[in-house]
Parts: structure tokens; C-alpha cells; sequence
């Protein structure tokens, strides 16, 4: 799956979605893990489960992922929204 995402690059836009109830680490294993993917953005899911979201928030801009969009919620695609740093700061 990864060989043929790769080898379609320039038709694919990639994002990687993180659950913002992760642990540091965790986000960051999952960063490296994905990164032959090269994203280009990223979506941030379970917000309404964790605590704060300032850390997923800080590793997305340590790597240069831009936040394409969040969920906060069980419903798709109600509660899918787009990203809005008004509305990210805990």
C-alpha cells in the first residue's frame, strides 16, 4: 500500500492523522513511522478526548504538517471540522 501511495505522489495529496489523545512519544513514533508518505498536511481526531491538544499542535509544526482539519466527536461527518487556530489554543 505504501509502495503504490509512494509511486502516485504527485496525484495524491497525503495527510496523517493523529489522535490528539496521544502521548508525545507516541505522536512522534507515529510521525517517523509514516514519513516516507511525505504528508502535507494533517488531521488531528479525538480532541474531544484529550486533555489538551498543545502537543499534537506542537509536533504538527515541528514537522511542517500543516492542520488540514479536526474531530471532535463520534459523528461522521458532522463533526469533522476545518482547522481554526482560534478555536485550538488550550
Amino acid at each position: 500500500m505504501i509502495e503504490t501511495l509512494k509511486s502516485n505522489a504527485a496525484r495524491v495529496r497525503t495527510s496523517l492523522v493523529l489522535p490528539a489523545n496521544l502521548l508525545p512519544a507516541a505522536l512522534e513514533n507515529s510521525v517517523r513511522a509514516f514519513s516516507e508518505l511525505a504528508p502535507t498536511g494533517c488531521i488531528l481526531t479525538k480532541l474531544d478526548e484529550a486533555p489538551c491538544s498543545g502537543g499534537a499542535l506542537s509536533l504538527a509544526r515541528r514537522h511542517g504538517l500543516p492542520l488540514d482539519s479536526v474531530t471532535a466527536g463520534q459523528r461522521v461527518p458532522e463533526d469533522i471540522q476545518f482547522a481554526d487556530a482560534r478555536r485550538r489554543v488550550c
